[in-house]
């Protein structure tokens, strides 16, 4: 073989390792996402879900730790986490996950999409955007189930519910107030709400016969 033949070889050579290098090391650098939970459309997402988003790399600790509070300026911040419906929740970092933690329940039979952009690495590659999109399930939480039974009617009170102003209204229709009001909340509690933190409305149906007090 010709000293010529023998330098084009090794070139050719040096070239495919060079190449071959080059893309080892941008592949080992590339910053993607891998997974999510809930996945990319998944359906039937119980409302009381946390969000997590997986990256391939460590993402870089910012100062963000909620999206969507009122009482928060986030004009400062680079990373952008957008929402649509609103999600007022807790955002944290733990290596290469990014978890929405909301505040509340989320909305029964709804799509939701989450916007991310501006998300960097810890050695500065950045995601410039990211959507997901799932749908929630039906909230199958006790409370739920019974407020899907209402209205109720017992003897001397009826109970409904509000979604607008999310309270219970207790109608006292005969007896002693006192007694079937404290009758009615044991019959709350024995559903699952917590009468010490809902909105409890009571109210006074009956008519009351003559005037004055009653005779004793």
């Amino acid at each position: 073989m010709n000293k010529n033949k023998v330098v084009i070889l090794l070139l050719a050579v040096s070239a495919i390792s060079l190449l071959m290098f080059l893309f080892i090391q941008t592949n080992s650098r590339s910053f993607t996402i891998t997974d999510s939970a809930p996945s990319q459309d998944e359906s039937n997402v119980a409302i009381d879900s946390t969000i997590e988003i997986y990256f391939s790399k460590n993402i870089e600790r910012v100062g963000l730790s909620s999206i969507n509070d009122p009482s928060v300026d986030y004009s400062e911040y680079e990373m952008r986490i957008e929402t649509r419906p609103t999600i007022v929740a807790d955002v944290s970092i733990d290596g290469g996950t990014l978890r929405i933690n909301p505040r509340h329940t989320l909305l029964e039979n709804q799509e939701y999409d989450i916007f991310l952009s501006n998300i960097t690495s810890d050695d500065e590659e950045m995601v410039d955007q990211y959507g997901l999109s799932f749908t929630t399930g039906q909230d199958e939480s006790a409370r739920a189930q019974f407020i899907r039974s209402l209205p109720l009617y017992q003897t001397n009170y009826n109970v409904t519910y509000s979604s607008t102003r999310n309270a219970f209204t207790v109608q006292v229709t005969g007896g002693d107030v006192e007694s079937v009001t404290e009758s009615a909340y044991e019959l709350l509690r024995e559903n699952a709400i917590d009468v010490d933190n809902e909105t409890i409305i009571i109210e006074t149906l009956r008519t009351e016969q003559g005037g004055g007090s009653p005779a004793g």
